[in-house]
């Protein structure tokens, strides 16, 4: 379900102590009594960044977005998302005799005007709709979004992908793949096989990386797999946990 409320500005104190952010300058965004919305099970770690749009969604610590996606997304930890990402709205019914959408939505305007001037009881094909659709977007950890990039709903993009500018995605995209184009295709891949398994199984995301110390940001995957396995073996580094800032207990 999602919640439609309105900012009070004086959560902006609130959020910036929680270090989640919705500009660089430390200035809120947000007026007073402007209107936010949020999915319901939707939270925020520290060290968010919602840099666009007045729509809030899940997002992983360390990650930020430049543009506004729907409440409904879910993004990991360690993303970058540049500005212009769009994604696609609602499937047609291609196989029925009319895709539109007067025969399927009994909330669209044009569906609830026409049938009311036409003194029908209720839209046509109400008791016929089309089926409920995924909306949901769910985009993995170190996951790179470029500019203008388009998303099909019900997709998942997985770790440590990258999404070239004015890519069409409509389809999963694998872990690690970069995929570009128009409808987008993997064009390579990160890092090696044994790499790509290396980093899927030490799950690095799961830590904070201002607690990796001496592992430098330029390692090479294999450098950086090994040095975290003797950390998280000696017990010299923990498992990131922090707190939840979860919307809906925020706008109550």
């Amino acid at each position: 379900m999602i919640h439609k409320r309105f900012f009070n500005t004086s959560l902006n104190s609130f959020f910036q102590n929680k270090r989640i952010f919705f500009t660089q300058k430390g200035r809120g965004r947000f007026r007073e009594n402007e209107r936010v919305s949020f999915f319901s099970s939707s939270f925020a770690e520290p060290y968010t960044g919602y840099f666009e749009g007045n729509k809030l969604h899940t997002m992983g610590a360390f990650s930020y977005s430049w543009s506004e996606l729907p409440e409904h997304t879910v993004v990991g930890r360690y993303c970058s998302i540049a500005s212009g990402v769009s994604v696609m709205g609602e499937k047609h019914p291609i196989e029925r005799f009319s895709s539109s959408a007067v025969t399927y939505n009994p909330t669209f305007i044009l569906s609830t005007s026409s049938a009311q001037d036409a003194g029908l009881d209720s839209p046509y094909q109400i008791a016929n709709p089309h089926q409920n659709q995924d909306l949901s977007i769910t985009i993995g950890h170190d996951v790179w979004i470029g500019n203008n990039v388009t998303l099909a709903t019900g997709i998942s993009i997985g770790n440590g992908a990258v999404i070239a500018t004015r890519a069409v995605v409509t389809k999963d995209v694998p872990p690690y793949a970069i995929v570009a184009g128009v409808p987008a295709k993997v064009v390579k891949y990160r890092f090696s096989e044994t790499e790509i398994e290396n980093l899927t199984e030490i799950q690095w995301w799961n830590y904070a990386y201002t607690d990796f110390n001496e592992i430098k940001a330029d390692a090479e995957p294999e450098e950086l797999c090994d040095k975290l396995r003797e950390k998280i073996e000696s017990g010299s580094i923990e498992r990131y946990q922090p707190l939840l800032v979860k919307f809906h207990e925020v706008f109550n």
